[in-house]
């Protein structure tokens, strides 16, 4: 830790902060409000939505967004109505769109559900023998953990103050099965799932009931509800708290649940809201220029980019509009290069958690039973006091079998105690705001001996790029 630690302190970048950026496409869906953002993995699927308020008029185009292109997949019939406020998740498992319910130009609400099949691009109606009732403004979610989508919520009854309900229900890909829920959210809808995976916790926050935005979190967790308490404010504006027909979404990267837009008692609004995974603290963030103030937008995080997208959505006018939000600077933990082997094995590496300003991360090696070692802390991959690296060890100690490379140049080191084969220590990341963006390079050097202490072999780890960020 001392070593690292001064090494962290020369550095002077600028200071990141969450940031919006807007994402220019030649082409791509009309603008429009009441859609729902979910995920395969490798892009964004968008179903329908109001494109026209008056008359009103209701899209049934499928597009998807891989975070350059817009790519419609609408295909020929059968296919869904035209619709907005419907509920929609990918069943990873099986591969499909699961859509359900929603208000279309003919029905002020609908109950059917649709599979839209991801591999060849095709839509079938399914046909249940019990379904939820039809209904608008639900939330669905895929719930990894009993391979079901979860649906939760809505109104049935064109909005009415007395039509909202608080059922669960759970769909298989052939049955919808209502749920035993002893402890649930009250009845509303207009609220929306994000899911953390590392958790295996699907995150709903407000949404309306017959008279209010709501402001209680909760958390389906793969078999029932429990409610998550948190402190300080909630997602609204600071003059009510509740919100309802927002986007959201779980960002893993920065381990956030994310919320933009919606609207809360009186107005629409354009605030960017994170909750921490696992519960704590909604915090406002105040990311600079971004998406104009709207209700309805999609909100999706995509893996394959590492960055989550808000599109369209609807204040005086709807919105065609798509954007990226991530941190500037992001950090990372990465393995790079080999290690070297003797007869004992090879040493490893492995810096966990990534270096966020503020967390602690746990510097953790694998060694040979018998010897001591060496942190080497370098600024370079490339060169060490005119040297280029890699290095063989060789040129040092005959000790060094082949193979065995100097990956990263020496400007510091640290002794580390070899505890029957295995080293770890722990530091907290300054959370110093001039270190974003900082990156390090780490690598183990052993001299392994005898159990009587004499030098036998010096081997090396595999090397570890930090790259320090702030969430």
């Amino acid at each position: 830790m001392r070593a690292l630690l001064p090494m962290w302190l020369f550095v002077a970048t600028c200071c990141a902060q969450v940031a919006y950026t807007n994402v220019t496409a030649v082409f791509g869906p009309t603008a429009r409000s009441g859609t729902v953002g979910v995920t395969d993995g490798s892009a964004m699927y968008v179903f329908g939505g109001i494109v026209v308020s008056s008359p009103a008029t209701f899209s049934n185009e499928m597009w998807r967004f891989d975070g350059v292109t817009w790519t419609n997949l609408t295909p020929p019939t059968p296919s869904p109505t035209g619709r907005d406020f419907y509920a929609a998740a990918i069943d990873g498992a099986r591969g499909k769109y699961v859509l359900f319910g929603g208000r279309s130009a003919t029905a002020n609400e609908l109950g059917d559900t649709w599979e839209f099949d991801l591999v060849s691009g095709t839509w079938t109606q399914m046909t249940p023998s019990v379904a939820p009732t039809a209904r608008r403004w639900s939330a669905m979610v895929y719930d990894p953990l009993s391979a079901r989508c979860i649906l939760f919520g809505g109104n049935t009854n064109n909005g009415g103050a007395t039509a909202y309900v608080g059922d669960t229900w759970s769909w298989d890909g052939t049955t919808w099965t209502s749920l035993p829920t002893p402890s649930a959210p009250s009845v509303r809808g207009r609220g929306f799932f994000s899911y953390d995976g590392s958790r295996g916790e699907a995150v709903y926050y407000g949404g309306r009931n017959g008279t209010t935005a709501l402001a209680d979190t909760w958390k389906w967790t793969g078999t029932s509800w429990t409610q998550i308490f948190t402190t300080g404010a909630t997602p609204g504006d600071a003059t009510f708290s509740g919100l309802f027909a927002y986007g959201t979404t779980y960002d893993p990267v920065r381990d956030r649940h994310v919320i933009f837009g919606g609207t809360r008692t009186g107005a629409v609004v354009g605030n960017t809201w994170e909750l921490p995974g696992g519960g704590g603290v909604w915090t406002q963030r105040a990311p600079g220029p971004g998406p104009a103030a709207r209700t309805g937008p999609a909100v999706c995080f995509l893996p394959t980019t590492g960055t989550t997208y808000v599109f369209g959505g609807f204040s005086t006018s709807f919105f065609g509009d798509i954007w990226s939000y991530q941190t500037q600077f992001v950090a990372r933990s990465l393995p790079f290069g080999g290690a070297c082997a003797s007869a004992q094995g090879a040493p490893s590496l492995v810096v966990d958690p990534a270096p966020w300003l503020g967390d602690t991360i746990v510097v953790q090696g694998g060694l040979a039973p018998f010897g001591f070692c060496a942190l080497l802390i370098g600024a370079s991959t490339t060169s060490w006091a005119g040297v280029p690296l890699p290095y063989s060890l060789g040129a040092f100690t005959p000790l060094a079998p082949s193979g065995c490379q100097l990956l990263v140049s020496i400007d510091s080191s640290m002794d580390l105690p070899n505890t029957f084969g295995s080293t770890s220590f722990s530091v907290v990341v300054p959370a110093v705001p001039t270190l974003n963006g900082f990156t390090t390079y780490l690598q183990l050097v052993q001299v392994e001996t005898d159990p009587i202490g004499v030098p036998i072999a010096v081997t090396a780890s595999n090397g570890v790029q930090l790259t320090l960020g702030s969430r």
